[in-house]
């Protein structure tokens, strides 16, 4: 999996954050250890090298980082633990299935 980095922030997001680069400064990141050797630094929004799930307020149902039914949203919660999610009240996704 790869995460994109934004080369004029030198930030990197999942790829379902909101606040995604545009398609001219993006740089695709490996892995943490290679975004640390070229100087970037992790999203405060999406914190993509630690969240593994992402929930929808609006549909109340909690994803993993790569589900479909992710395009489109701007209201993400992001989940290191699916017992936090389930916590409050979120239910899992039909499609991706996370498990507990």
């Amino acid at each position: 999996m790869a995460w994109p980095g934004n080369r004029s922030s030198m930030v990197v997001h999942s790829t379902n954050c909101h606040v995604r680069p545009l398609g001219r400064n993006v740089e695709m990141i490996r892995d943490r250890s290679e975004a640390a050797r070229r100087g970037y630094r992790p999203c405060r929004q999406c914190h993509p090298f630690r969240a593994t799930y992402t929930a929808q307020p609006l549909s109340m149902k909690v994803h993993r980082t790569y589900c479909r039914l992710l395009l489109g949203s701007v209201n993400w919660k992001f989940y290191e633990r699916l017992e936090d999610a389930l916590k409050r009240r979120f239910e899992p996704c039909r499609v991706c299935k996370p498990e507990r």
